[in-house]
């Protein structure tokens, strides 16, 4: 996944080698930060034989933290930025498999919650700035959500979000695979 901070820098996440990059304006690639917490589970135990670590990211609307979705141990880490832009220590935000189960896509919303697909449990929830976790929409239509994001104008208060129907394709999961968009009213606080 990736995202931008204020500076106009791109991070990526490496979802296999459990590492985000950081890609200044001018194209210079750098790994941002490594750490045991962004690694997934090794290949023999994960059902899709890859580890899947470190995946969404979305910093909080100060800059000073970026969060990510560590798939397959259901959990948000935070990173804290320091003012010259480098990473601080990884630091466990939430992790609940149960109610998280492998989140994926992740955004902030302008409450100050994240707002994250969870991909193995069909699934959108919150987190608000405190960890508190929220279902906020589960099962059908959701087919394996992996990414959202909020509209825009008047359509701030609806989030978009991308069906992957991966489980589904690959037999995994029983049912007809139905990929595509799916919108999600939001209310304000």
């Amino acid at each position: 996944m990736v995202t931008f901070d204020s500076n106009g820098d791109l991070f990526v996440s490496d979802t296999i080698g459990g590492s985000i990059w950081k890609i200044d304006q001018s194209g210079n690639a750098v790994t941002w930060k490594e750490d045991p917490l962004l690694l997934g589970i090794i290949p023999i135990v994960s059902p899709l034989g890859i580890p899947l670590g470190a995946n969404g990211l979305a910093f909080d609307a100060a800059g000073e933290n970026l969060y990510v979705a560590v798939t397959e141990h259901g959990r948000i880490v935070r990173i804290p930025v320091s003012v010259a832009g480098s990473a601080g220590n990884v630091e466990d935000f939430v992790e609940d498999l149960d109610k998280i189960g492998f989140p994926e896509g992740m955004v902030l919303g302008k409450d100050g919650n994240l707002y994250v697909a969870v991909v193995g449990n069909d699934r959108v929830i919150s987190i608000s700035p405190q960890g508190d976790i929220t279902t906020l929409d589960e099962g059908s239509p959701l087919q394996n959500p992996s990414d959202l994001r909020f509209g825009v104008g008047e359509n701030s208060d609806t989030l978009y979000v991308a069906n992957f129907s991966l489980f589904r394709l690959l037999g995994l999961v029983p049912g007809t695979p139905r990929p595509g968009v799916l919108k999600l009213p939001v209310e304000s606080p």
